[in-house]
């Protein structure tokens, strides 16, 4: 099994038991993974406007990607969520953001187009630093 695989199937599994449970429930090393994993996917798919819309984006998701070793990527996420003047938003809805993005995304476009091209370089080894941050802390991951 490929680190991809690996990662893949130990997210499907937590992502069960978060359906189940819900994510604040999950222990800590759970939540990183969980939250790196479904953040990547999204930022793969779309860039960070779309990571920027998901429900649980926040900028806290940067201290995940560098708890994972996966520091530049952390800044790149920090310096897209600074480009908005946002810290945090719990009550800030995903149709909400979306509406943000399109009223504020002309003035700072050639910087978004900017760090969407570094965070997706850093993306290629998402896969094997997750990896290794899974088997570190297995122990303290448990599934339904």
């Amino acid at each position: 099994m490929n680190d991809f695989e690996y990662v893949d199937k130990i997210f499907c599994e937590l992502a069960e038991k978060e359906e189940d449970i819900g994510l604040d429930a999950l222990s800590h090393n759970e939540k990183v993974i969980i939250t790196v994993w479904h953040a990547t996917g999204l930022i793969s798919s779309g860039g960070l406007t779309y990571f920027f819309v998901w429900k649980d984006a926040n900028p806290n998701v940067a201290d995940y990607f560098e708890e994972i070793g996966m520091a530049n990527a952390a800044t790149i996420i920090r310096q897209f969520f600074s480009l908005f003047s946002i810290n945090k938003y719990d009550d800030f809805s995903s149709a909400d953001r979306d509406d943000y993005i399109e009223e504020n995304i002309e003035k700072v476009k050639d910087k978004v187009d900017f760090l969407n091209r570094e965070i997706l370089a850093q993306l290629p080894i998402v896969e094997e630093k997750t990896a290794t941050y899974i088997r570190e802390n297995l122990r303290n991951i448990t599934f339904n």
